[in-house]
Parts: structure tokens; C-alpha cells; sequence
């Protein structure tokens, strides 16, 4: 439960909100209206709605120095990722189907564009670009050792995976699959791996300035979970090639089964990044008002709330 900014200091019973504020129960504007009462509409307490508003955690961490383009750079960067996961699917899903049907043919292959690989390329690159706008200034990285970290885990998975991607888009990929086209599923799969890791650091940082991000626990996506799936993936992969090497057809099915099932785990983690991070880039663009500025800084036990509930909830975190 998120500590109540308004009961230590009485005074705020009588102040009044300065700045738009709808009622939290049935949205009749606020504004204008003492902190101590209660909404003329529907007769809900006004702290209620006031509680509602602000964000002390978020309101307690240090302020990024370009909020505006962490927010655009975080979002295109897990967009941009997500986009390219899609993209790599199409070619090789037609390959395995022909595969398995025993027909080898090309003719599911050819149906789908030969450039998707090389697009998801692309995007991997461009993702370094959303990259850089992430990275803290040089004055400050001494002091961000996590965040500084993380970002160049990033640049080196990223990079990989551009490579990887590209290496699928030159081999056009197609049954049966030889020994450089499975290394490139492993380089792949492992870069993912070490993306989704350096991914992890970089975005709990930034995240604790969304309330949304910290507190839908449920609907926030794991990282750690995310490069699970992606081992667990390469293990269904590697026990279906063994089946089919050995002839034992249970074991190339249920590997079969387990990789198909784990890259749909994937991808649908991925969906769930791009949901978080609309919920990052939101709190970033639009942060929420400090208790003080609520109330238009009408007086000291506003600015005294605001301290006391910054640093209960919040400090603990670098800045990113």
C-alpha cells in the first residue's frame, strides 16, 4: 500500500486544488475545492482522488535529463525488436512445414519474401539507434554504473542479432537446413538470450517512473522468463534434430512441439514489452503533478508532503 502524503500534515485540510482534477469516482472536476472535503457529485473524498493522481516513488527518483527522448528511445528500441521477431518467423515456420511433410520442394518457401530476414536486419539496426537516445550523458555515467552497463549488453546483443539476421536473409534459408544456417538459429537465439538480460537492467531503471510498470505485476512482462524461453526453444530445436538424425519420430515431434510452443511464448513476451513500454513512455511524457504543484504551491505542508513521501518512496533507484 503506497504511503498516505496527506494525513501528517494538517494543513493541507484546508488547501485547495489549483489545477484540474477530475473526482476519481465519477469525474466531476475538483479543481478549486478544499483537499478536506468531499466531492459535491457523489460524495467521495477528495484525498481520495488526490492519492489517485500523484506518484510520491516516482516523484522521489532523480529526473532524467531528457525525459522526452528516453521515452521515445525505449519504446522504439522494444518496437523496433518486436517488429524484427516477426519478421524472422514467416521463411523459416515455411521451411520446418515442408520439411515435415517431407516435400522439401521450395514451394512454400518461395511464397514468402526473401527479404523479411534483412528487413528484421534493419530493424535491429535501427534499434541502435533508439539505443543511443537511452544512454545517460558522459558526466553522469560514472555515477550509473548499472544503466551504463546494461546499454552496452545491449549494443553488443543487438549487434549480433543485426549480423545474425542478415547471415539468415544471404542464406535463404530453405530444407534441408545445413550446418550454417543452424549456427545462425544458434547465434540468433543466443543474442536474444543476451538482449532480453541487458534489456532487464535497463528498463526496471527506467520503469519505476511508471505506476502502471510497478504495480500490474500481472500484465508486466519478465525478461529473465523471456530469455528462458528462448534456451528452452534451442533445447526443442536441438532434441527435434536429434530425433530426426536418430529416426525416432516421438522425439522430434515433442521437440518439435516444445520449440513451436516456446517461440509463441516469445512472441507473445514481446507484445507485452511494447505494452509496457506505452505504460513507461506515457509516465515519461506526462509525468504525474507533485502534491505542490497540485496545489499551486499554495503551502509549506504541500512542499513538506512532497519531501516526506519522495523519500519514503522513492531513491533507491539510479537514474537511467
Amino acid at each position: 500500500m503506497q504511503h498516505d502524503p496527506v494525513t501528517p500534515h494538517q494543513g493541507l485540510e484546508t488547501a485547495t486544488i489549483r489545477r484540474p482534477l477530475p473526482c476519481v469516482t465519477c469525474g466531476y472536476q475538483l479543481r478549486g475545492l478544499a483537499v478536506g472535503g468531499v466531492c459535491p457529485e457523489c460524495g467521495d473524498p477528495i484525498r481520495r482522488s488526490v492519492l489517485a493522481v500523484i506518484d510520491p516513488r516516482a516523484s522521489g527518483l532523480p529526473t532524467l535529463r531528457n525525459p522526452r527522448m528516453v521515452a521515445h528511445g525505449l519504446f522504439g528500441l522494444i518496437a523496433s525488436l518486436a517488429v524484427a521477431a516477426v519478421l524472422l518467423v514467416p521463411r523459416p515456420l515455411a521451411a520446418r512445414l515442408e520439411l515435415s511433410l517431407g516435400a522439401p520442394s521450395g514451394r512454400w518457401v518461395s511464397l514468402v519474401p526473401a527479404w523479411l530476414p534483412l528487413a528484421a536486419a534493419g530493424l535491429f539496426g535501427l534499434a541502435l539507434v533508439f539505443l543511443v537516445m537511452l544512454a545517460p550523458p558522459a558526466d553522469a555515467r560514472a555515477a550509473e554504473p548499472g544503466v551504463t552497463r546494461g546499454i552496452r549488453r545491449l549494443r553488443e546483443g543487438l549487434v549480433v542479432l543485426a549480423l545474425a539476421a542478415a547471415g539468415f536473409g544471404i542464406a535463404d534459408v530453405r530444407p534441408p537446413f545445413d550446418a550454417v544456417e543452424q549456427g545462425l538459429f544458434l547465434l540468433l537465439c543466443g543474442a536474444a538470450i543476451w538482449t532480453f538480460l541487458a534489456l532487464r537492467a535497463t528498463v526496471r531503471v527506467i520503469g519505476q517512473r511508471s505506476r502502471q510498470y510497478r504495480t500490474r505485476v500481472a500484465a508486466r512482462q519478465g525478461f529473465r522468463e523471456m530469455a528462458i524461453a528462448t534456451g528452452v526453444l534451442v533445447l526443442g530445436q536441438a532434441a527435434a534434430a536429434a530425433g530426426e538424425r536418430l529416426g525416432v519420430g516421438m522425439l522430434e515431434f515433442l521437440g518439435q512441439l516444445v520449440a513451436w510452443v516456446s517461440l509463441l511464448m516469445v512472441l507473445i513476451g514481446l507484445a507485452y514489452m511494447v505494452v509496457n513500454a506505452v505504460w513507461i513512455q506515457r509516465a515519461l511524457l506526462r509525468p504525474p503533478p507533485t502534491l505542490a504543484e497540485l496545489l499551486g504551491g499554495e503551502t509549506h505542508a504541500a512542499r513538506d508532503a512532497d519531501d516526506a513521501t519522495s523519500s519514503a518512496g522513492g531513491g533507491e533507484h539510479a537514474e537511467a
